[in-house]
């Protein structure tokens, strides 16, 4: 018997279940690997990319994990008649020695947050260690986008210190809370939310590139990005959404835009919401700022009207 933690098993049900990513990575795997091809998998999980590596016509698959639920991409390996072909590498892939190196390199290492996984740092590795000059990568490339949104008040009720909560606790337990308005002041502070949620709420501005990433030739692990929004309906700014698209092969892409995501998309939608809302007119211009660095647990954004 192999023991995973509850937590771990709800996660990869949900991505298992997520068939619009999962199957888009198939596809892709399809256009990309060769026969005869050599394929590193990062992070493979319960193996379902390196089996479709395989299955495409690799020669050799090394599906590197270092959670226990390697044990049971291993058991799928063999059940699948994959075994001979597929081999489990347990540990970190910046940790790992392989024999050979690779043609192509899958990985779906992305969180909610796109960067928040390290996958910049991992793929630098590889790309030193791991790969053969010229490698293909599943997927190509990263574009992570934002946009100006008007969140509803009960939402930021639950998510910050809002006069009115203060208010609501002063009442409630008689305590005065008015030193909670100092928290934070200036920032856009993260939250994650139902992709579904999001697609309610108003935009205020088209969605704006805040950062792109060519996963097959970036060299570093930091990322700066910035874009000045042209602000399309008036309303209250009260922060920013962010979400990604992933360039699987030269056909294939996969996005997380909340309007777009299927029911059983797997990832959650981020918003950055700001302790200090402003209210905005048609043609105010908003900047939008990215930042990434390595250990992170998220992106940091920035908002500034009308720089």
């Amino acid at each position: 018997m192999i023991r995973l933690n509850p937590n771990v098993v709800r996660l990869h049900t949900r991505m298992l279940n997520d068939r619009g990513r999962t199957g888009r990575f198939i596809a892709a795997i399809r256009q990309t690997v060769r026969p005869g091809d050599v394929v590193v998998d990062l992070g493979t999980g319960t193996g379902i990319l390196a089996m479709a590596a395989a299955r495409a016509g690799a020669r050799r698959v090394y599906a590197i994990e270092e959670a226990p639920v390697g044990a049971v991409a291993r058991r799928l390996f063999a059940a699948n008649g994959l075994a001979g072909r597929v081999e489990l590498v347990p540990g970190h892939s910046t940790r790992v020695r392989l024999p050979e190196r690779a043609d192509v390199l899958v990985t779906e290492t992305f969180g909610h947050g796109p960067l928040s996984e390290d996958v910049l740092v991992a793929l630098a590795d590889a790309r030193r260690r791991l790969l053969k000059p010229g490698a293909r990568i599943v997927p190509s490339s990263l574009h992570v986008f934002g946009v100006p949104v008007s969140i509803p008040a009960q939402v930021r009720d639950r998510c910050l210190f809002t006069p009115a909560v203060r208010e609501r606790w002063a009442e409630w337990y008689g305590v005065d809370f008015g030193a909670l308005a100092r928290v934070n002041r200036g920032m856009a502070v993260p939250q994650w939310f139902d992709p579904a949620q999001v697609a309610t709420w108003p935009a205020l501005a088209p969605p704006a590139t805040l950062a792109e990433v060519d996963l097959a030739t970036v060299r570093g692990s930091r990322v700066r990005g910035a874009a000045d929004v042209l602000v399309r309906r008036d309303g209250a700014l009260d922060g920013v959404a962010i979400y990604f698209e992933l360039r699987l092969s030269p056909s294939v892409t996969l996005s997380t835009d909340p309007r777009r995501v299927e029911p059983d998309n797997h990832w959650r939608s981020p918003a950055y919401l700001l302790v200090e809302p402003a209210r905005v007119r048609r043609g105010d211009v908003v900047r939008i700022t990215y930042r990434y660095t390595p250990g992170d647990r998220d992106e940091r954004i920035g908002v500034r009207l009308n720089p």
